[in-house]
């Protein structure tokens, strides 16, 4: 059953009790995405690295939270799914305040290096 593969493979929040699955999930979604700023000049930047950082364990935390919530039956999901809905409207919110601050930050470096 889907609940019996979550206990196998997700065991303590760690792939098959090895690696944690927010930083699987962090390293699929860099893959996945190719953001531009994974591959910038300004990822060598702390403040913009940290920025990314923290948004991708919000992003993960959300996803391994989803993804729990699909290896439980249809019931269970239900609940499960409504109690994920406010973090996924914080997670919108989140998103376009890191949108926000990316952009003024990286907008506020390039006028001061011309």
């Amino acid at each position: 059953s889907r609940s019996c593969l979550f206990y196998v493979f997700l065991m303590g929040n760690k792939v098959l009790g090895e690696e944690p699955f927010t930083k699987i999930i962090k390293e699929e979604i860099k893959t996945f995405s190719y953001p531009v700023s994974f591959f910038s000049p300004y990822m060598s930047d702390a403040n913009v690295k940290s920025l990314v950082n923290n948004f991708l364990d919000g992003t993960a935390l959300c996803i391994q939270d989803y993804l729990q919530a699909m290896c439980h039956n249809k019931g269970r999901q239900r609940r499960k799914l409504g109690a994920l809905l406010p973090d996924l409207s914080d997670l919108y919110k989140k998103s376009e305040n890191f949108d926000n601050m990316l952009h003024a930050y990286l907008s506020n470096s390039d006028s001061s290096a011309n």
